[in-house]
C-alpha cells in the first residue's frame, strides 16, 4: 500500500464506517473469520491511521451469494479514499467484445471456460503490511478473543500482554471491497501462467 497512498495533503479525513453484525453476533463472526483463516490480530496501537490520527477501521455487509451462503464484502471506502488505483488489469487484459472479432477457419470452433474462481479474492492470501489496512471493525480487548488462533499467533510474536490490551482485527486476504482489487489478483494469476510458461504475454 505504501507505493500508491495519496500524499499527506491529498488525503481526506477518514469517514466513520460500520460491521453490520448485531453486537452480540460479533464475536461468533470473527470466530468463524479465525476458523476458515481469513482474519490476523494486530495491535489496535500499531495499525495505520488517518492524516489525524483517525482510525482507519472499515465497515463489512454481505450479500447473497448462494442459497446456502452469503459473500462478505468490506467496506473498503474509509482506506480506498487514500489509495490511488493502479490501473493496470485495464492495459493488460482484452475487452470481452474482442472475442465477437475472432476470425475461425471452417473446421474450428472457439471454447472458453467463463466459470466463476470459487472465492478467488479470500484464497489471495496479502502481506502482513497490506492486511494492516484491511482492518474489520472496531478494535476488541484481548480477554475476549484469547482464544483464537490469530490472537495466538500474535501472542508468539509480542509476548504477553494486558488482559484489556485493544487488539484490530484485520483481513489477511485480498478484501472484496479493495479498490485495487482486481489488478493485485488478476496480476497474480497472470504471473502463475508465466511462471508455468502458459501466459502468452
Amino acid at each position: 500500500p505504501h507505493t500508491n497512498l495519496l500524499t499527506l495533503s491529498e488525503r481526506p479525513r477518514a469517514k466513520k464506517t460500520r460491521v453490520h453484525v448485531l453486537p452480540h453476533e460479533r464475536l461468533r463472526l470473527l470466530e468463524r473469520l479465525d476458523e476458515v483463516g481469513l482474519i490476523e490480530i494486530e495491535l489496535a496501537a500499531h495499525v495505520p491511521t488517518g492524516r489525524a490520527g483517525e482510525s482507519l477501521q472499515n465497515g463489512a455487509f454481505r450479500v447473497p451469494k448462494s442459497e446456502d451462503a452469503d459473500r462478505l464484502v468490506l467496506n473498503r471506502t474509509t482506506t480506498n479514499a487514500l489509495e490511488r488505483p493502479f490501473g493496470v488489469s485495464k492495459w493488460l487484459f482484452p475487452h470481452g467484445s474482442l472475442f465477437c472479432g475472432m476470425l475461425l477457419a471452417p473446421d474450428e470452433i472457439a471454447t472458453a471456460w467463463i466459470s466463476d474462481l470459487s472465492n478467488f479474492y479470500y484464497d489471495c492470501a496479502t502481506s502482513r503490511a497490506r492486511s494492516a489496512w484491511n482492518q474489520f471493525g472496531s478494535a476488541i480487548p484481548l480477554y475476549l478473543v484469547r482464544h483464537l488462533r490469530c490472537v495466538q499467533r500474535l501472542l508468539n510474536r509480542e509476548g504477553r500482554l494486558k488482559s484489556g490490551e485493544p487488539l484490530q482485527p484485520v483481513l489477511r486476504v485480498v478484501a472484496m471491497g479493495d479498490l485495487n482489487a482486481t489488478c493485485v489478483t488478476q496480476l497474480a494469476h497472470l504471473n502463475l501462467l508465466r511462471s508455468c510458461g502458459t501466459a502468452p504475454l
